[in-house]
């Protein structure tokens, strides 16, 4: 877990107010388990009960859930970690200055995104297809993300990402690249750039399909 996305004057004081309810719970229930001398020595020897663990539980459930929760959301929690929650599964298509080799047309290529995200990281998985929508032609992941506040107040997220191209034919190779894109919340699409090192760039569209990542470009194999 980094913090590089929350507040820190709002992270020090989060921190020092969550050390009195977590204090107060360590000193109520660790006597409770004295009269078992085995149980106790465990819980004195692991420190299941301490004060730390108990905040470190809560930092993990303000990390992995929390942050999103629409009942903390709009007061505590927007106010440690204002991020937009892109979590989900994106369609949409994506097209590139790379030409067809057969008609020397631009590449269009349905496109899907997905992402995974907390609030202290995200990561990306990308899967294209041919033009038929019905064959995968390569995937790329990120390895380095970065978000942005812009100052209109949307969200911009840049990433390096591996492009693997296994199923692609010819002399696609694997190659890597950087993209960006803006997150508009009321009609919850991803819109942005791209650029590789095979000096190809072009433009890609996504709108939110649903919850739930599959790990590929097919809904159904």
């Amino acid at each position: 877990m980094n913090f590089k996305y929350y507040k820190t004057e709002s992270l020090i004081i989060f921190i020092v107010a969550l050390y009195f309810p977590c204090s107060f719970l360590s000193d109520w229930l660790e006597p409770l388990f004295k009269k078992w001398t085995m149980v106790d020595s465990i819980v004195k020897m692991s420190h299941s009960f301490s004060t730390l663990t108990f905040m470190s539980i809560g930092f993990v459930f303000v990390n992995e859930i929390g942050w999103r929760l629409k009942i903390f959301n709009v007061k505590i929690f927007k106010w440690l970690v204002d991020l937009p929650n892109l979590n989900g599964r994106y369609k949409g298509r994506l097209i590139s200055t790379y030409e067809d080799p057969e008609t020397g047309k631009p590449v269009s290529k349905e496109c899907v995104i997905e992402i995974r995200q907390n609030a202290s990281k995200i990561h990306l998985c990308s899967y294209f297809s041919d033009d038929d929508g019905k064959s995968p032609s390569s995937s790329s992941k990120s390895v380095l993300e970065q978000f942005v506040r812009e100052k209109s107040g949307f969200f911009k997220l840049y990433y390096i990402y591996e492009n693997d191209t296994r199923f692609s034919e010819g002399e696609v190779r694997n190659h890597t690249g950087t993209s960006y894109f803006l997150y508009y919340p009321d009609i919850k699409t991803l819109q942005g750039d791209y650029y590789n090192q095979r000096l190809n760039k072009g433009e890609f569209s996504v709108e939110f399909q649903q919850s739930n990542r599959l790990g590929r470009f097919k809904e159904k194999i």
